[in-house]
């Protein structure tokens, strides 16, 4: 897809996780049912990638987001510590799509301007990698050294800050760069930095 049709898609995206995640609950694995647990909060989607390089014309493979949460949804898509086996990012693909699908099966109710049609085209013919990290990423030195040190590359997360744009919810995505974060959150990101 061509990069001005990938930023409209991860706009509608980014929208979508914005807006209605708070509909998400923590999920309890004892019985398999979202609980009266803590409720999903957003407080950064961050687009990264090819979309944030290329001129409109050209053509991008996919969507990255990085989406920074309350912890609730960040825990589910994190990866086993005890399973050195896993990729620690094997369901980016997924993370998107079963954040959207559980919207729409538990809450269809809920997200008016958006139809069946609109999620299931954004869910399976859009290429997103949503990566959903805590906001303890950003607020805890130790933590962020072992999601970086799980990582395949290890210049990834700056990689990611060199060319971020910030979604404005109801406006666009905006250029942002780690001193952003650091004045916003009130904390050092140095390790980011290129």
């Amino acid at each position: 897809m061509k990069r001005i049709e990938a930023l409209k898609k991860a706009e509608k995206i980014s929208k979508i996780v914005k807006k209605y995640a708070h509909l998400l609950k923590e999920y309890n694995y004892d019985d398999g049912y979202p609980h009266d647990g803590k409720k999903m909060k957003v407080f950064e989607v961050i687009l990264f990638g090819s979309v944030t390089r290329k001129c409109d014309d050209e053509k991008v493979g996919d969507i990255d987001l990085l989406v920074i949460d309350n912890g609730v949804y960040s825990a589910e898509c994190a990866p086993s510590k005890n399973d050195d086996s896993v990729d620690p990012y094997h369901c980016l693909n997924d993370n998107f799509s079963n954040f959207a699908e559980r919207i729409i099966e538990n809450h269809a109710d809920a997200v008016a301007g958006y139809s069946y049609e609109d999620f299931l085209n954004l869910i399976y013919w859009t290429d997103v990698d949503m990566h959903v990290l805590p906001l303890k990423f950003f607020r805890d030195k130790k933590f962020r050294e072992e999601v970086k040190a799980r990582h395949h590359d290890p210049n990834f997360f700056k990689n990611v800050f060199t060319t971020a744009m910030r979604w404005r919810m109801g406006k666009q995505f905006v250029p942002v760069d780690v001193s952003y974060f650091e004045r916003k959150y009130r904390v050092r990101l140095q390790d980011l930095k290129k």
